[in-house]
């Protein structure tokens, strides 16, 4: 329900999580940049990049294109509903939920400014020469 209204906004340049784009696309990408002389790649890890995104922060990004109070609400309801350890119920302050129901689109919405223009400008964690 949500991915017509955010994928459009994300770099052409980002394949993960994604719908329809793989990681064999992104290695082609990088293949066909190399053809065509350009110098870089960016690699950015993402380790635990799901589990420490700020709510409040991300509800601000989702709130600029989601008008509905309504969704709104489900979707603060969705990230703080809290995991299961141990049969208890813990609440959570920042992550987001994951697994195969999980909105990946939401934490990705963070990353726009990862990939902020189709000539790979941006900040990553490396950037390796492609050499």
């Amino acid at each position: 329900m949500l991915t017509p209204i955010f994928d459009p906004t994300f770099s052409d340049h980002s394949f993960g999580f994604r719908p329809k784009r793989s990681a064999h696309q992104a290695v082609e990408w990088a293949r066909q940049a190399i053809a065509d002389g350009r110098a870089w790649a960016v690699d950015v890890d993402l380790d635990s990049f799901f589990d420490r995104v700020q709510h409040d922060a991300l509800m601000g990004r989702v709130a600029r294109r989601v008008h509905d109070k309504q969704v709104l609400a489900l979707i603060r309801a969705y990230l703080e509903a809290g995991v299961m350890a141990d049969g208890v119920r813990q609440p959570t302050e920042e992550g987001t939920p994951q697994g195969p129901r999980s909105h990946r689109c939401f934490p990705i919405s963070c990353l726009t400014t990862l990939t902020t223009s189709s000539t790979g400008v941006g900040s990553a964690s490396r950037a390796t020469p492609m050499t």
